[in-house]
């Protein structure tokens, strides 16, 4: 995500009046460099000018294919006056039914039951759970990709190298196997 750690309203409006626009034009520019679509969670003011935490889908000549916002905010979140997505967008895409699962997401089964109603194939997860158990972000994304009958990526960063706690990008497979 381009504000991570940004904990305050006025330090977040500030970050996105900097750099907002020039950090998505940046990800544009290297998808369509190196011919590949990319998948990134950003805080930008939408089209509304209200503050999103959005997945945006960037295809490989720079265009943006598709978008979806995070829906389940926390309160730190909805006091930095980021609002929540209004609707479960699927972003369709070279054959493939894509949904998002942006941080907090993750722990509402409902959510997932209703993607699998949805058909996806694929869940987008980026994440930042820097105080959650490595074996607990583990079981939540298998379970989750079981819910939904879909493949889940899960991708974070790890925090001062711990092993035991955040990071754990991963990839699993519908049944709930990671995928190595």
């Amino acid at each position: 995500c381009n504000a991570t750690a940004i904990e305050n309203k006025k330090d977040l409006l500030a970050f996105l009046d900097a750099h907002g626009d020039s950090y998505i034009q940046e990800i544009r520019t290297y998808a369509k460099k190196i011919n590949c679509a990319i998948a990134a969670g950003v805080i930008l003011r939408d089209e509304n000018n209200k503050i999103r935490n959005r997945l945006l889908l960037i295809g490989n000549h720079g265009n943006t294919v598709g978008y979806s916002d995070k829906i389940h905010l926390p309160q730190v979140e909805t006091d930095m006056g980021i609002c929540a997505g209004e609707q479960v967008n699927i972003i369709e895409y070279q054959g493939l039914r894509i949904a998002s699962a942006i941080c907090f997401d993750i722990y509402f089964a409902e959510y997932f039951s209703m993607l699998s109603h949805k058909n996806v194939d694929l869940i987008i997860a980026p994440a930042y759970q820097r105080a959650e158990s490595a074996q607990r972000i583990i079981a939540l994304s298998q379970v989750r990709a079981i819910d939904a009958g879909a493949f889940l990526v899960r991708a974070s960063y790890s925090v001062d190298n711990s092993e035991n706690f955040a990071g754990r990008s991963l990839l699993v497979a519908p049944n709930g196997k990671i995928i190595d």
